[in-house]
């Protein structure tokens, strides 16, 4: 099979062709070669996968010729390294969406979806492995659903050492790159305190406390608005004792404020006067520790709106508290799609729900 090379404007369809990306920086568009072709040249190829059996995530591979770099575009997807040595442990690693890892040649690997995902594999031309998911998308679906995917590839020049395989953002090689969630507790109608009720609408249990004291010894840096400072501030006073307060006030937090004063009386806490979305971009280009937010509905709102948000967790209390209810967490968000990353159930009624979320331009199909 021949096929014509593109007009320079021409789109290529990645679903359903490859680009070759050969010596010298030379890239042409061409069709998928899955067990023959010259070796000289990486490939270029997406596709859609809904399920495990779409990736063949029982299905161990080696590319002995070259490395290879697997790159996730929405979702989530677990990459399984085998041993480096006899008897040792296997690795994992848990690509979000804008992240790529770079397999050293020879290392035994494997595909598994930890969310609803578009992989974006970047092989030797001719080298991929018969049967292996990297078939035709699913026609004008695919397509439309991966309007917003984006992504960016360059030669392999070089591979990390045996062992855990390097992250890179794509766009951004070897640079470090964080992501932010945010992170609240509700009602089931969507409040997040109520009048009279104590905390935790006074339902948490042994199964929810044992993993929140797991989640806050994360590395995180904490972002939250002047009121949420405040507030929180103010409990840390009041509990030194506290094993959770006493590890939030020895993380690092930044609370954007146009108010408070430095230095603030909360310890390893510093004021904010940019705009928290300029803020977080540089944030999140410059340093490796994972952001979340705490409390600060107006903050999380923007963020959201502004596009930097990586994850969006939240808690679901089984309570409903329309007549005492206050601080409504969703009203004035812009309308977005949230692809689940986990969700589990704890104390027989706590839902925790992680997902992806993407703004969208309006409900579906306006934009056609």
């Amino acid at each position: 099979m021949t096929t014509t090379p593109p007009s320079p404007l021409a789109l290529v369809d990645l679903f359903a062709s490859a680009l070759h990306v050969g010596p010298g920086g030379v890239v042409r568009a061409g069709e998928r070669r899955m067990a023959d072709g010259a070796s000289d040249a990486w490939q270029v190829a997406a596709f859609h996968a809904e399920s495990d059996a779409d990736v063949h995530a029982d299905h161990w591979e080696t590319h002995p010729e070259a490395d290879e770099a697997v790159c996730c575009l929405t979702g989530g997807v677990r990459l399984h390294l085998g041993s480096v040595r006899p008897g040792g442990p296997e690795d994992t690693v848990l690509l979000r969406p804008g992240t790529a890892v770079i397999v050293p040649r020879g290392r035994r690997h494997r595909l598994e979806l930890d969310a609803p995902q578009r992989p974006d594999v970047h092989h030797p031309a001719g080298r991929h492995p018969a049967g292996e998911a990297h078939g035709p998308g699913r026609g004008r679906d695919a397509a439309l659903n991966a309007r917003r995917t984006f992504a960016a590839s360059a030669p392999m020049t070089s591979r990390p050492a045996a062992g855990l395989p390097s992250t890179y953002t794509l766009g951004k090689e070897e640079e470090p790159m964080s992501s932010l969630m945010v992170d609240f507790i509700v009602s089931l109608d969507g409040y997040g305190a109520a009048e009279g009720w104590p905390g935790f609408w006074g339902m948490e249990g042994p199964e929810y406390l044992a993993w929140l004291e797991e989640d806050s010894r994360n590395a995180y840096t904490t972002l939250m608005g002047a009121k949420t400072y405040r507030l929180m501030s103010g409990f840390a006073e009041q509990m030194p004792d506290d094993p959770g307060m006493a590890l939030l006030a020895a993380s690092p937090k930044v609370v954007f404020s146009s108010t408070l004063e430095e230095p603030l009386s909360w310890s390893h806490s510093e004021v904010s006067r940019e705009e928290p979305v300029a803020a977080v971009r540089e944030m999140k280009r410059r340093d490796e520790s994972p952001l979340r937010t705490l409390g600060s509905v107006s903050l999380c709102r923007s963020l959201i709106a502004g596009g930097v948000v990586d994850r969006f967790r939240v808690v679901v209390f089984p309570v409903v508290t329309g007549a005492t209810g206050r601080d409504r967490i969703f009203d004035g968000y812009p309308d977005l799609a949230l692809d689940m990353v986990e969700h589990r159930t704890f104390d027989g009624g706590i839902q925790l729900l992680d997902y992806v979320p993407r703004v969208l331009d309006g409900p579906p199909g306006t934009g056609d």
